[in-house]
């Protein structure tokens, strides 16, 4: 089994870092929505989370989606495919791989 890891960044409704986020520009794949995002507890109650945990959920599922659409594609050109189309931000520039935010259409 092959694994590539896509580390994420925690991002602002303006595609810039939320303060507690990790980054590096050699280390963190893409960035992703990661501020005050809509969640269900597990006892029914609705609340909003932030930081990086939410944001690589985001990925996760962007990464599901497009190995539904073509499930031929390996974990590394996936991987490279979340990079490339990722849109690219002042905010994530020289701080992620792609320097930029996910595109979830991928």
């Amino acid at each position: 089994m092959v694994i590539a890891l896509v580390a994420v960044a925690a991002t602002d409704g303006r595609g810039n870092l939320v303060a507690n986020s990790n980054w590096g520009a050699r280390t963190i794949a893409v960035g992703a929505p990661g501020q005050n995002i809509p969640t269900v507890t597990p006892n029914g109650t609705g609340t909003r989370v932030s930081g990086s945990s939410p944001a690589a959920a985001l990925v996760s599922a962007a990464a599901a989606n497009a190995l539904t659409r073509d499930p031929n594609l390996t974990a590394s050109s996936l991987r490279q495919t979340i990079i490339e189309t990722a849109d690219r931000t002042r905010g994530l520039r020289g701080k992620t791989i792609s320097g930029g935010q996910l595109d979830p259409s991928l």
